[in-house]
């Protein structure tokens, strides 16, 4: 048997940073690294730059920061971003191995790519990607950067959810409750929510799945094995004899 030192270097980091008040008081990086005017990714490299291995936590000031080259924050870094959204440019990759607040904001936007390292963060929320739980704002491109980091722990807080999602990897995808939460198809004949590829081992829970009477399949299983699905309510699938869809479907 082997050891991953790196791995566990970084998970010793983690729990440092968690049992530890340091990170309460970050530095503001703009001011200090920015010069109180770049929003960028100059400044963040900069303040790691400056920072090396020190465990240190850093905020990112109010505002849109632009990310034009590729970044990484190491797992000796806390960054805070409650208050910030980082736009990636298209084929550029925020990294995150250090730690991240848990806010409700729209962290990430723009077409590039967040990555989040092992133990990085204990849940994802389709907030961070610009979803909005009010029943009216279409969350479907929100729910598609979201999978796409691959996440092992998403929960969604109480609201309505438009959209629908594609889920190919295995996830524990967690509603804040089955009379609060809800998941809103708004499509024209997209299955609500699917399950396939290598979903294997997915946990659906606490959710009222709303299929708004659209003629496709409200929660559809393809091909996938020993998925979780409890405290559900499914409602408006349609009529099953006429339309040939149903509430949950197994293929």
């Amino acid at each position: 048997m082997s050891l991953d030192f790196n791995a566990l270097a970084t998970k010793v980091s983690h729990i440092v940073m968690r049992t530890t008040s340091y990170f309460r008081s970050p530095v503001d990086i703009l001011y200090v690294y920015g010069g109180g005017t770049a929003y960028t990714d100059a400044t963040i490299t900069a303040a790691l730059a400056a920072i090396g291995s020190t465990m240190t936590s850093i905020k990112l000031a109010p505002g849109t920061w632009t990310i034009s080259n590729s970044i990484t924050i190491p797992a000796n870094v806390y960054i805070d971003i409650s208050t910030a959204t980082l736009s990636i440019d298209s084929g550029k990759t925020f990294t995150l191995n250090g730690l991240m607040d848990d806010a409700l904001n729209h962290k990430f936007s723009g077409s590039g790519t967040v990555a989040f390292g092992n133990g990085s963060i204990k849940k994802a929320y389709p907030e961070w990607w610009g979803a909005v739980g009010d029943g009216v704002t279409d969350n479907s491109a929100a729910f598609v950067k979201m999978l796409a980091t691959n996440p092992k722990h998403i929960y969604c807080s109480p609201g309505t959810y438009l959209g629908t999602l594609a889920i190919t990897n295995p996830i524990k995808l967690k509603g804040a409750g089955k009379g609060v939460c809800t998941l809103k198809n708004n499509s024209v004949s997209t299955a609500l929510m699917t399950l396939s590829g290598s979903a294997h081992f997915c946990s659906v829970s606490g959710f009222i799945l709303d299929n708004n009477n659209v003629p496709a399949n409200t929660l559809r299983l393809t091909s996938v094995t020993y998925c979780d699905i409890k405290q559900l309510v499914i409602k408006n699938h349609g009529n099953e004899t006429t339309s040939g869809k149903f509430g949950i479907s197994l293929g």
